[in-house]
């Protein structure tokens, strides 16, 4: 009986431990976006020079949010902040930003905000689309204040920031059973390289999409190309 008790705590425990494991293991994902177009006025990053600075500078703050360069008139298309999270034993988030540059205060600043979802400096990755239509006045590294990016408004960037935070813990929230899949293609013919004529360039695109294995539906990728559009 000792011996057939034993046997059966045995099983119980490897069954358990097997059905915990398949749980833990099972990757889970999500995507999202949110529209991040700054207000009316806001400077446009990316354009240093020529006629998009403001001369004299407005020192005397005749506009809201534009100091060295011209303020921005109107909008065309929208600007978003894009979000992939994988999970299995911890989870992984990429964000993309439609903005000319990613400083690394973005992060440091998120990640207080998520930092309970179980995210660590380490698997968190922000890049950014290098858009010369974005917005500036998000940094306060002077350099870059005022070669591309305009004074630091901080309300602009708190309203930035809290954002991010938003569709990080909504896309957290709808993670769910997921497949991965991968692929990769090339695309001659719409890239040069500037520093050498006829130079090497790297025309490979690789996309990463996830399904859903319950609806089968795709539900977001990533793609990664070479290019300065």
């Amino acid at each position: 009986m000792d011996s057939l008790k034993t046997l059966f705590l045995i099983l119980v425990y490897f069954f358990s431990f097997t059905t915990i494991s398949a749980q833990e293991l099972q990757l889970m994902g999500a995507s999202g976006q949110i529209d991040i177009t700054p207000a009316k006025g806001t400077p446009i990053a990316g354009f240093g020079g020529g006629k998009r600075r403001l001369i004299p500078w407005d020192i005397f703050n005749r506009h809201k949010y534009a100091t060295l360069f011209k303020p921005h008139k109107g909008q065309l298309d929208p600007i978003r902040a894009k979000v992939f999270i994988l999970k299995k034993a911890e989870p992984l988030l990429f964000i993309s930003l439609d903005l000319v540059g990613t400083i690394s205060h973005f992060k440091k600043h998120l990640l207080p905000h998520i930092k309970e979802l179980g995210f660590t400096d380490k698997n968190i990755f922000i890049t950014s689309t290098h858009t010369h239509s974005g917005p500036g006045a998000l940094t306060y590294n002077k350099l870059w204040e005022y070669m591309a990016m305009d004074k630091f408004k901080r309300k602009l960037y708190t309203k930035f920031m809290a954002q991010l935070v938003t569709i990080v813990r909504n896309t957290y929230d709808a993670l769910e059973p997921i497949k991965l899949y991968t692929h990769a293609y090339k695309v001659p013919g719409i890239q040069h390289n500037r520093s050498q004529k006829g130079g090497l360039v790297d025309d490979k695109a690789n996309i990463l999409l996830m399904k859903s294995v319950q609806s089968q539906l795709w539900l977001g990728g990533m793609v990664n190309l070479a290019l300065h559009g």
